[in-house]
């Protein structure tokens, strides 16, 4: 069971002269369970193709299907929609309830869920680290991470079987980063596959079983933080830097040393410490 996409392409005002291909030949599979990011410059095409997985764009070449559902039969539309949810990059831009009860209820009562609302919307403020007074709050006057927060709880309370995030920590402090983080990881332990675009390659590094690397509008590359690490540092993509722990462990993985990949200085410090009390005298 996955996302899998073959040839697609995607063309912003054909045939006018403002045309402009965002993706082109896209082909990827992305499976249910696995943290991919999508990684790339300003303008590569990276919120484009997320806005494919969920059919909120539809592709003009190519093939896109969603646990076998596919995007160009109508009747398979809806319930690719629910399998597939998406957090905007601005969560301002999804948010629309008076309460943030409301907000939390809306895509279950429009999905036709049995269960109650109140205990569904409850335990999903509570999975997203929220306590039951957010309730009867505006969703309008909550910090910008509790803000983030409310919108991944929406979409968690349909019970996707991924969820895509556009920039998730885009305009966080390092303390609502952190917490963002934290909960995107307890999601993705449950069983939910993330599927996240971002700037953030150290995030991505960090956090992905596969990184995926557009340039205008195509695959550069696609492959483990090890084999993207290392990529990177062969072959410049533009908008991407590897952190200075990640161009430490390229330089030693060149040099025969086989470590364990991490970007948290720490981690690859002891492996290192470890390495060399293990090596023979």
């Amino acid at each position: 069971m996955s996302i899998s996409i073959n040839n697609l392409g995607h063309v912003y005002h054909q045939g006018t002269p403002l045309e402009v291909t965002a993706l082109q030949d896209i082909t990827l599979d992305i499976p249910q369970g696995s943290w991919t990011s999508i990684v790339g410059h300003t303008g590569s095409g990276k919120s484009t193709l997320a806005q494919h997985m969920n059919a909120l764009l539809l592709p003009h070449v190519g093939t896109l299907s969603v646990d076998g559902l596919s995007v160009s039969s109508k009747k398979d539309l809806r319930e690719i929609r629910k399998r597939v949810g998406l957090v905007f990059q601005y969560p301002e831009q999804q948010l629309f309830a008076e309460t943030v009860k409301e907000e939390l209820s809306f895509g279950p009562k429009n999905w036709g869920m049995k269960e109650s609302l109140d205990d569904l919307s409850e335990s999903v403020l509570e999975q997203v680290g929220l306590d039951s007074t957010y309730m009867d709050r505006s969703p309008f006057k909550l910090s910008g991470g509790e803000k983030r927060r409310v919108a991944i709880a929406s979409v968690l309370a349909v019970k996707p079987s991924y969820l895509v995030l556009d920039e998730p920590t885009a305009g966080l402090d390092a303390s609502g980063r952190g917490h963002l983080l934290s909960l995107l990881r307890k999601v993705h332990h449950q069983g939910t596959a993330i599927i996240m675009v971002t700037h953030d390659l150290e995030i991505a590094l960090e956090l992905s079983d596969r990184i995926i690397a557009l340039q205008l509008g195509e695959v550069v590359h696609s492959g483990t933080p090890e084999e993207t690490s290392l990529y990177i540092s062969s072959s410049p993509v533009p908008g991407l830097i590897l952190p200075d722990v990640a161009k430490l462990w390229v330089q030693l993985s060149l040099k025969g040393m086989e470590l364990p990949f991490s970007c948290d200085p720490t981690v690859l410090a002891n492996s290192i410490e470890e390495k060399r009390k293990g090596a023979p005298k």
